[in-house]
């Protein structure tokens, strides 16, 4: 894997230098993250490596502009880590063509997208977040959803794995258009079941495709 990478706008500047006409000149931190940005993610495609993107404070409209354009060899398979976007984004990211669209999932972990909320304003902008999350999830084709843990740490990481689980199997069992879907289309058991197997079978593939040993089938 390559990653992970990414855009986040709320960086400001990140160091300054004297000019040769004697002037303080600021280095944008824009500027510099969207051109090691830009390196590192040809550098997945060079290597037939998956890349772990995140993608942080209004940076979604860049981000599809460069993919959109870009004209390289494609990352295998492109993981956006801890989503923060809309389904909306999302769908058009996967409707991509050339072959671009089919190459993007979306993770989500407890830590970052279940949280605390972080919607601001006590229990009803938790609420308010909550709701737009599980909207999002819904809009996801349910065979590009990933979970993470984004902890460090052996043990760590696979609590936070099987909690992030639970998360998303929660939301996405809940019923609605795209939850009756879920269920409707896993394979094997009911329910719960067959969201779990399906959610398992993604974390597989998307490994099997991030590397060329793991395409050659080792």
């Amino acid at each position: 894997m390559v990653g992970e990478i990414g855009l986040d706008k709320s960086a400001r500047w990140l160091r300054t230098r004297e000019g040769a006409d004697g002037l303080v000149d600021r280095v944008g931190n824009w500027e510099i993250m969207k051109g090691s940005f830009e390196e590192q993610f040809k550098l997945a495609g060079e290597m037939e490596r998956g890349v772990s993107v995140h993608l942080v404070n209004k940076v979604f409209g860049p981000f599809y502009d460069f993919m959109e354009g870009y004209r390289g060899r494609f990352p295998p398979v492109v993981s956006c880590h801890s989503y923060s976007g809309t389904a909306e984004f999302a769908g058009r990211l996967v409707g991509m063509e050339g072959g671009k669209g089919t190459r993007f999932y979306f993770g989500f972990s407890r830590c970052v997208n279940f949280g605390g909320g972080g919607g601001g304003g006590g229990e009803g902008g938790r609420s308010r977040s909550r709701e737009r999350l599980e909207g999002t999830m819904r809009g996801i084709p349910v065979d590009r959803i990933l979970v993470e843990s984004d902890v460090m740490g052996g043990g760590c990481n696979v609590e936070e794995c099987l909690g992030t689980l639970g998360c998303v199997v929660e939301v996405l069992e809940k019923g609605g258009e795209k939850g009756e879907r879920v269920v409707a289309s896993g394979k094997g058991g009911k329910g719960r079941e067959k969201i779990v197997r399906q959610i398992c079978e993604n974390g597989w593939e998307f490994l099997r495709r991030a590397t060329p040993r793991g395409r050659d089938g080792l």
